[in-house]
């Protein structure tokens, strides 16, 4: 979870983006680093799958007076990776989860969130929104891709999927090719973590707002 040095007043915040293969993930840290003007780094794993990260840190690097990162990444999403994805989520802050609205990828969609929450548990952790538990909620934003496709799923039909109505988590909807709603679901996901990361150090509630305006 957040790596924090109380003694350098660093604090590290690891973002994830999650879903299936070519829903969009990588397409969406791509054109997030290209906004953020930040370098992406890319690791092969097989063929064309990589897995993609890179760091940042708000315009003053300054929160309170910590120093904050950002660490994104993204992951291959076909099956023979899973070992993989469990070690990318280790010490995960947040979730993107990008779904793909085509019809024929609901299935997956499902599966590999299913995939995500067994993967969290081993770890001890859940989402939130879908356990009582006080410890180790991991947040999320649902972000609903590929809204420039004809016959898709409606709004309404993938909400239904992820029964997001009893769920009650934040959920947006765009295209990471030509990147609607691609930043407001990253700042939707840092917003809460930097919240929490208030919380923890005791940071005054402008600090944060502050904070919310530079990574803007």
């Amino acid at each position: 979870m957040l790596i924090i040095n109380f003694a350098q007043h660093e604090a590290q915040i690891k973002v994830v983006y999650y879903g299936p293969g070519l829903a969009g993930k990588t397409t969406s840290l791509q054109y997030l680093a290209k906004r953020l003007k930040v370098e992406v780094v890319e690791m092969p794993t097989a063929g064309e799958d990589r897995t993609v990260f890179f760091d940042y840190s708000p315009i003053s690097q300054r929160f309170g007076n910590w120093s904050v990162k950002f660490n994104f990444y993204t992951l291959p999403g076909q099956a023979r990776f899973a070992k993989t994805r469990s070690l990318v989520l280790r010490g995960v802050d947040g979730i993107v989860f990008v779904a793909d609205s085509r019809y024929d990828a609901a299935e997956e969609n499902l599966r590999m969130l299913v995939d995500l929450q067994e993967k969290l548990e081993e770890d001890g952790h859940v989402l939130a929104g879908l356990s009582n538990q006080a410890n180790g909620i991991v947040p999320i934003i649902l972000f609903y891709n590929k809204r420039d496709l004809k016959n898709i799923m409606p709004i309404g039909y993938m909400d239904a999927l992820f029964d997001h109505q009893n769920w009650g988590v934040p959920r947006l909807s765009g295209c990471a090719l030509n990147g609607e709603n691609v930043l407001n679901a990253a700042d939707a996901i840092t917003s809460i973590l930097m919240r929490e990361l208030a919380n923890k150090l005791g940071l005054e509630e402008e600090d944060e707002e502050r904070i919310g305006r530079e990574k803007g």
